[in-house]
């Protein structure tokens, strides 16, 4: 009785979330040395106390597809639905704030909109949505949960926590390839993390994150640290954490998904879920950027382009 009761409680402490047991991450680490990663520095950071596998990313992950699945198809940007914006984005005081930020950062913001043509007030939006305004960057590792979802390509590894939704019959095969798809989704992230982190001078293991990885004060996942990014600072790389780079890499990635001088409601309704596929989050981004919009000298006039903007939209 009690073998039994031992085999049960090593069973159970192999799968809960922050465990080791269940870890090899032998894998992973010649993958990244075939990346021109140093050996030795990976052994390094795998060896880390805090470097422990994580089933809980991929398995999130795993079980909102399973949801999704035969729920509907995905939602079309083309086509905005009305959804409501997040209610925590438009309290008196998170919008108070957000106009400090934006006083505060006038002449940064000038620039952008000169060069992208993304008014500041959306810019600021986009930041307050994300990790209001810089003060909420994430509270994981993001060295940690790129590397668990990496490693949670094996499907086995997550298997223990899907039982429930596993429903239908071929429910497994699903997931199967979903943790196979994700995972070098993860990998890949992985690999421009540590990049990242070598450019910048940076510890991986001191990198905050969100529960997917995203980083810095603009949120992007680390490949696109490089692809939108912008270094303002002659640095020799964009750095997501410094508030003039986050500014600019969002206005540049707003500009490049089709936020342009001349680009209808429309448009620009897509370019924004292009940051984030809900239209909740859309719906936020415009809303506080409405309340953010000066209303001095031809504001009524803006007011009335956005009315027939909304007009040829529906």
């Amino acid at each position: 009785m009690r073998a039994k009761l031992l085999a049960l409680i090593v069973i159970a402490l192999s799968i809960l979330p922050g465990t080791s047991s269940a870890t090899e991450w032998t894998p992973l680490i010649e993958r990244l040395r075939g990346e021109a990663f140093d050996e030795a520095r990976l052994k390094e950071l795998y060896s880390h106390p805090a470097v422990r596998f994580d089933p809980r990313p991929m398995t999130a992950k795993v079980k909102a597809f399973l949801k999704k699945r035969d729920v509907r198809s995905p939602e079309d940007p083309v086509r905005p639905r009305r959804a409501a914006p997040y209610r925590r984005c438009l309290k008196a005081g998170a919008i108070a704030a957000a106009r400090d930020f934006k006083r505060n950062n006038r002449e940064v913001l000038e620039k952008i909109k000169k060069r992208y043509c993304v008014p500041p007030e959306v810019v600021v939006s986009v930041l307050l949505v994300e990790t209001r305004l810089g003060e909420n960057v994430g509270r994981e590792r993001a060295f940690v949960t790129l590397s668990s979802m990496a490693l949670a390509s094996d499907f086995d590894l997550v298997r223990p926590h899907l039982s429930a939704s596993l429903r239908a019959p071929d429910d497994e095969a699903y997931a199967r390839a979903h943790c196979r798809a994700k995972g070098e989704w993860a990998y890949n992230e992985l690999v421009h993390l540590l990049r990242y982190a070598e450019e910048s001078g940076r510890d991986p293991l001191n990198i905050p994150g969100s529960p997917y990885g995203a980083i810095g004060l603009c949120q992007f996942m680390p490949s696109n640290v490089g692809k939108y990014g912008v270094d303002t600072q002659g640095k020799g790389y964009p750095d997501p954490f410094e508030t003039a780079d986050a500014l600019h890499s969002i206005a540049n990635y707003l500009s490049r998904r089709g936020w342009t001088c001349r680009a209808d409601h429309g448009q620009r309704y897509r370019a924004v879920w292009e940051y984030n596929h809900s239209h909740s989050y859309v719906a936020t981004v415009l809303a506080v950027a409405e309340r953010l919009r000066d209303r001095g000298k031809g504001s009524g006039k803006v007011v009335q382009v956005r009315k027939r903007e909304r007009g040829a939209s529906s």
